[in-house]
């Protein structure tokens, strides 16, 4: 393919000298074209200095994050050539890439030939369907696999990337009067310019993990008994609980005992001005409830208990805890060695008081 030169200093137009050529009706050529000043990143493709080139930055030091720069244009050139003919004068040239049209100057007189270079600024905006940026990290994964080099060392020098014939390109001309225009395309060539970021190559920071702290369980003891687990003798009869909480740290502990029943007490609290174990205030109940046979009995009773049952301590707050196990009694009512009854006896319901 020919291609002509363009410097950095071959931005205006480029006047070519006219052939003897005798076209019938207008035509047109575009062409690419072939840059002479370049500027070469430590690795990769070198970046023509005036040419089309997307620059991706790193914001963080592993991975290429965004396109900068992104008020500049990618500037495109193109090499067009054509006439309109002996008798009739150019209307217009254009220059067109990616929705962007730019004229081109070109001769005015009749039948006059012109070759010109023509550039067109496009706004990255309309270049979205080029992913720059994963451009750039596929390249990036690609060379660490090649290298043996970090993706951080690789990002602090950058590189280049070209894309041969990867943007299409329009070139037009209109003539005066009745005569029919003409166009051409072809394919220009892209470079993308993956910016080296210095601060990749500083060593990284270990990074501190922060493990939260475990602390050990708040209450790590509960005791709770019964003073009289199985009696056997006079009623009415009082039976104590007591116990103690065991915590691990300062705080304060909301308790209560329960039944087998369901029934509870009151929920109390316990302050801890640091860990130990401390007792609970005792529990009492009276069981005032004499066996009623309804027959003439003689001698000690033989059957089971007038009573039996349990309670266990329970935490209240916090939550969380299991609580204790239960302290079993079994109470039998014996006021004296021989006991006549001549009817039942009305059963009153246990009293239960806090001792």
């Amino acid at each position: 393919m020919n291609r002509n030169i363009v410097s950095t200093s071959l931005i205006g137009l480029l006047a070519v000298v006219a052939p003897a050529l005798a076209l019938a009706g207008g035509d047109v050529s575009l062409k690419e074209v072939t840059y002479e000043n370049w500027s070469k990143p430590k690795l990769g493709d070198p970046l023509p200095v005036d040419g089309p080139v997307i620059h991706v930055f790193s914001e963080g030091g592993d991975t290429f994050d965004f396109v900068g720069h992104t008020n500049q244009p990618v500037r495109f050139w193109g090499q067009l050539s054509g006439s309109c003919g002996k008798v009739y004068k150019i209307s217009y040239v254009q220059f067109k890439v990616a929705d962007t049209t730019a004229p081109v100057s070109h001769p005015s007189g009749r039948g006059a030939w012109f070759s010109r270079y023509g550039s067109v600024d496009v706004p990255h905006d309309n270049l979205q369907f080029f992913d720059a940026v994963r451009a750039c990290n596929d390249q990036l994964k690609t060379l660490a696999a090649e290298t043996g080099r970090s993706r951080r060392d690789l990002i602090a020098g950058g590189f280049g990337i070209h894309f041969p014939d990867r943007i299409e390109a329009l070139g037009s001309l209109v003539c005066t009067g009745n005569i029919k225009g003409d166009s051409d395309t072809t394919k220009l060539d892209l470079w993308v310019d993956c910016v080296g970021n210095p601060k990749s190559a500083e060593p990284e920071k270990p990074t501190m993990k922060t493990v939260p702290a475990k602390l050990s369980p708040f209450v790590t003891g509960l005791t709770f008994d019964v003073d009289r687990p199985n009696w056997v003798g006079k009623c009415p009869v009082s039976l104590k609980f007591t116990g103690s909480i065991t915590t691990s740290r300062a705080g304060t502990v909301k308790y209560r005992t329960v039944a087998q029943d369901g029934s509870s007490s009151p929920t109390y609290t316990l302050t801890f001005g640091a860990a130990g174990k401390k007792a609970i205030g005792t529990w009492g109940e009276t069981l005032a409830k004499p066996k009623a046979s309804g027959t003439f009995a003689a001698g000690p009773e033989t059957k089971g208990p007038d009573f039996s049952g349990w309670r266990r301590l329970e935490i209240v707050e916090p939550t969380g805890f299991a609580p204790s196990a239960p302290a079993d009694y079994s109470v039998t009512c014996q006021d004296q060695p021989l006991q006549l009854q001549a009817a039942p006896v009305a059963t009153p319901k246990p009293a239960r008081i806090k001792q």
